[in-house]
C-alpha cells in the first residue's frame, strides 16, 4: 500500500517530534509546551483576535456616526415640520384676517350702492309681468320709504315666480303680501317691496332715541 506524499512528510515530522521530544526531560517538555502554547496564542491574538477587534471598533464607530446622522436628520425633519406648521397657521391667521377685511368692504360696498328707487324697479316689473300670466293694474311709489305697492291678479306659480325674481335682487324683500280669492283660477294680490337696508338703518335710528328717553324716565 503506497501512502501519498503529503502523508508520508507528516509520518516523518511526526516521527522526528516523537525523537526530540524522547531526548528532553520532562521540565523541559512542560517548558515547551508552554512556549509553544504562548507562541499559538500569540499568534491567534495578533493575526485574529486584533482584527476582529478593530473590526467591531470600526463598527462601532460607524454605528456610533450613523446614529448621529439620524439624530441630526430627525431633528431637521422635526424643525421643518415645526416652521412647516407655523407658516400654516401663519397663512390661517391671515387668511382669517383678509376674510374679515373682505367682509368689512363688502359691506362698505353693499352701503355704497344705491336704495330701491320705487320708479326705476315698475319697468322690470312690468317686463317680468309681460313673459308670464300675470296683470299688474296698480303702482303705489313710496319714495320716502323707497318701497313700491303693487296690485295685480295671477295663477298662484306666476305669483311665486314673481316673488322669487323680487328676492333675487340683492336688498329687496316683501315687506307685506295679501292675497284675495276669486271664482276664477286667479288670485287677486297686493303687496310691497322695500329695501332692508333701509329698514335697518331706520331701526338703528330709533334705537338712540328709545335709550334717551327711557334715561329721562
Amino acid at each position: 500500500m503506497r501512502f501519498k506524499p503529503h502523508l508520508a512528510y507528516l509520518a516523518q515530522i511526526q516521527k522526528h517530534l516523537y525523537h526530540f521530544l524522547s531526548t528532553k526531560t520532562t521540565r523541559e517538555k512542560y517548558l515547551l509546551f508552554t512556549a509553544t502554547s504562548l507562541c499559538v496564542i500569540f499568534i491567534m491574538l495578533d493575526f485574529v483576535y486584533m482584527p476582529l477587534f478593530e473590526r467591531l471598533s470600526t463598527l462601532r464607530q460607524l454605528h456610533s456616526h450613523t446614529q448621529n446622522e439620524y439624530n441630526l436628520s430627525l431633528d431637521s425633519v422635526y424643525s421643518a415640520k415645526n416652521e412647516h406648521l407655523e407658516q400654516m397657521y401663519s397663512l390661517h391667521s391671515s387668511l382669517e384676517y383678509t376674510k374679515e377685511n373682505l367682509a368689512l368692504l363688502q359691506e362698505y360696498f353693499d352701503n355704497q350702492e344705491p336704495l330701491l328707487n320705487p320708479y326705476t324697479f315698475m319697468p322690470p316689473l312690468i317686463e317680468f309681468a309681460k313673459t308670464s300670466h300675470l296683470t299688474l293694474f296698480a303702482f303705489t311709489p313710496n319714495p320716502a320709504l323707497n318701497a313700491l305697492s303693487v296690485e295685480g291678479m295671477g295663477h298662484f306659480d306666476d305669483i311665486v315666480a314673481l316673488l322669487a325674481f323680487i328676492e333675487s335682487h340683492r336688498f329687496f324683500s316683501i315687506d307685506y303680501m295679501h292675497f284675495t280669492s276669486s271664482r276664477e283660477e286667479s288670485i287677486y294680490f297686493s303687496l310691497q317691496i322695500i329695501d332692508y337696508r333701509l329698514q335697518k338703518q331706520i331701526s338703528e335710528d330709533s334705537q338712540p332715541k328709545q335709550n334717551i328717553k327711557e334715561v329721562r324716565k
